[in-house]
């Protein structure tokens, strides 16, 4: 009843004087002067008339909006709270939603895999494949639990980061690679159950608690051994991990300090290495179009043939199926290199290689 009282109560005239004199600070702030000068000529045309009208009538009709916010704050205040809420409760529910359908579809995806596992294993290791599906299955399934309540609760504390790197440089050290090949994958996962607007904040952490003693050590010791070891469980890993941190400037800035380019060259060799459209290939050219975006990266990317193996692969893709994310990835990072000065200089002196981008 008090409610409906306030919203009709005609606005007195201090109010609106008040509400006169906001408006023209607003107009006389933004320099609108022309409009200032016809607004107060209206005003004194309409003050005297408004003195006479006190009438009942006139008191008890639905004001503007714009005298709510003066005459009755407080129910205008909480129909803005409402809509924030149906706002946000809506917005959970299509992430529940959507991580609904995600997971179904993830799960189709596994199935169909299945009645292919032998061709696969033939590409990657089995462990690589599960190890995948899980990591998709678990992001989406955080986000169901949390019945779309994703926010800065998420990141891994101070404590776990240190935990992560002290166990990850111990197990490097004493050559435990199934430990060390844990280490690395809860990071990527912890990675990945982020929501994605917060997930560069995970990547500052990693570069602030110098993950791979890059800063500590002023050199990358630590990474490239990790890069040397000849396993693909280990080489799955690295790269998975390396593919996040580059996700930022930072991170690719992080991973090339002081303009070494030796870990963006281990990740090409690891990529021309690997089996086309597999796992380990897939995080690494996910890792080398993120840095083709920084200039500086595109004369190694040239030195060790990426034009020409980039080429190759979309020419292969035209005969046998290759998969998509490498086809995508590829082409993006093949756009960087070709728009870099340093290519366009390089294609110059180099008549065969500018005939073939040509010819594509």
């Amino acid at each position: 009843m008090n409610s409906k009282s306030t919203q009709n109560k005609s606005i007195g005239l201090d109010e609106l004087h008040l509400m006169n004199e906001h408006i023209q600070e607003f107009l006389q702030f933004h320099n609108m002067n022309e409009t200032l000068e016809n607004f107060r000529r209206e005003i004194k045309s309409r003050q005297m008339p408004l003195r006479l009208r006190n009438d009942q009538a006139y008191r008890e009709r639905i004001q503007p909006r714009l005298h709510k916010v003066f005459a009755s704050k407080r129910d205008f205040i909480e129909e803005l709270g409402v809509n924030k809420q149906f706002h946000d409760i809506s917005k959970k529910y299509r992430l529940v939603i959507h991580a609904a359908k995600q997971m179904f579809s993830v799960s189709m995806n596994f199935m169909q895999s299945l009645s292919t596992l032998p061709d696969i294993i033939s590409q990657e290791p089995a462990i690589e494949l599960i190890e995948t599906f899980k990591v998709q299955l678990g992001k989406y399934h955080k986000t169901i639990q949390a019945e779309g309540n994703l926010d800065g609760h998420e990141l891994v504390s101070e404590t776990v980061m240190k935990e992560h790197k002290e166990k990850f440089l111990r197990f490097l050290g004493n050559g435990n690679v199934e430990s060390l090949v844990e280490v690395l994958l809860s990071l990527r996962v912890n990675a990945l159950q982020i929501a994605p607007e917060l997930r560069k904040n995970l990547v500052y952490e990693l570069i602030r608690n110098d993950i791979f003693d890059i800063e500590a050590k002023h050199n990358f010791e630590v990474i490239l051994k990790v890069l040397s070891i000849d396993k693909n469980s280990v080489r799955h890993a690295i790269s998975s991990l390396i593919s996040v941190i580059s996700s930022t400037l930072k991170g690719i800035e992080y991973l090339t300090t002081n303009d070494n380019m030796i870990v963006i060259e281990r990740v090409i060799s690891i990529m021309q290495s690997q089996p086309d459209g597999s796992v380990t290939q897939r995080f690494c050219i996910a890792t080398l179009q993120k840095c083709s975006i920084k200039d500086k990266v595109i004369p190694t990317m040239i030195d060790k043939g990426l034009i020409d193996w980039i080429l190759q692969l979309l020419r292969k893709s035209l005969e046998e199926k290759i998969h998509v994310f490498c086809l995508d990835f590829s082409s993006a990072m093949l756009a960087n290199i070709i728009h870099s000065s340093h290519t366009l200089e390089y294609l110059k002196h180099s008549k065969d290689i500018a005939r073939r981008v040509s010819a594509f």
